[in-house]
């Protein structure tokens, strides 16, 4: 990207790189949006199917890669999977009904946020203000629901730093108080998996993840342990 402080840099440079950002972010929003599209359609038909009661999985990319159905080989708890990678939390909102509410569980697990944080709008009291309204829809449509909310998991920037972008694990451990708080407030639960995945310099540690965001079958299987006592 264009810095002012070089000295070889010219504003035919600059306006270059504004343009390739412009469409880079462009092409991600439309296989973002056509990627949502589909799988929302894909859960609306496999709702129709699903038995009520069950637990929900809800999240972003890293949810979606959860093969927990494989990982609890012949376990037979109805687990729906309602992850969507590049998902942010206002995205589950608009999505709410046919990722929650027509599922009309009995247990929710929510993870989501990483990617709010990545977004050059974001700021921390409107990702948190978005997640509680998700659980107060939800507790107003299905009044019985368990609600867990997972703290969004620690970055390391050191194996991709392009991947992690301007996330920090300092922010995320600010946001995860204030998850924990607002899961309180609203009659949820809250899981610590941030403390269980990071290392003594608080960071994701090198062994669970594949590009120091997203999570390896060994930081899964951690993921896993972290939530089976609820399920």
């Amino acid at each position: 990207m264009c810095n002012k402080d070089d000295t070889n840099f010219t504003h035919d440079d600059c306006h270059y790189d504004k343009l390739v950002e412009k469409k880079m972010n462009e092409l991600f929003s439309f296989f973002f949006d056509s990627n949502t599209k589909m799988r929302i359609e894909w859960f609306e038909s496999l709702n129709k199917s699903t038995p009520s009661g069950g637990i929900v999985l809800v999240g972003d990319s890293i949810t979606q890669e959860f093969c927990i159905h494989e990982m609890l080989f012949n376990n037979r708890l109805p687990i729906s999977n309602r992850g969507i990678g590049g998902d942010t939390a206002k995205g589950i909102l608009n999505r709410i009904g046919c990722s929650i509410i027509e599922l009309n569980p009995s247990i929710v697990f929510l993870l989501i946020g990483t990617n709010d944080m990545a977004d050059i709008n974001y700021t921390m009291k409107s990702l948190v203000d978005t997640i509680e309204e998700i659980v107060r829809k939800s507790f107003e449509k299905l009044p019985n629901v368990t609600f867990y909310i997972l703290s969004v998991l620690p970055v390391n920037s050191g194996i991709d730093s392009a991947t992690v972008g301007k996330r920090t694990n300092e922010e995320i451990k600010i946001l995860n108080d204030e998850i924990n708080n607002l899961a309180k407030r609203n009659n949820a639960h809250y899981i610590d998996i941030f403390t269980l995945l990071k290392d003594n310099d608080g960071n994701l540690r090198n062994e669970l993840t594949r590009d120091g965001l997203h999570l390896n079958p060994q930081g899964y299987r951690i993921f896993l342990d972290a939530i089976a006592p609820y399920l």
